[in-house]
């Protein structure tokens, strides 16, 4: 995967310029100029600034499926976070739980 194309892809969506991206980033114009002019590949720390500022997960940006990012709204990160703190039994009950939902 191309990362610079693929934040460049995700900047298009969003309709955000070089210069929106790097102040909801965090990061400096420098940074992002350089990466897109010598199509150098952007740090993981750069990545992982892009992402917060879009609001998507480092999984989202890397997924391969097409479908572009999908957001999740505040209940559905709440529930992701929750989960995770579970032990694997806990995991595997909750899962059982919701196979047995309509």
């Amino acid at each position: 995967m191309d990362a610079s194309a693929r934040i460049r892809q995700l900047m298009q969506q969003k309709g955000w310029s070089m210069y929106m991206l790097s102040k909801k980033a965090g990061l400096s114009a420098t940074t992002l100029q350089t990466m897109f002019a010598r199509s150098t590949a952007p740090s993981l720390a750069t990545i992982e600034a892009v992402c917060g500022a879009l609001d998507i997960t480092l999984a989202q940006f890397f997924a391969e499926d097409g479908g572009g990012p999908v957001p999740l709204d505040a209940e559905q990160k709440a529930l992701l976070e929750r989960y995770a703190l579970l032990s694997e039994p806990s995991r595997a009950e909750i899962l059982r739980l919701m196979e047995l939902l309509p």
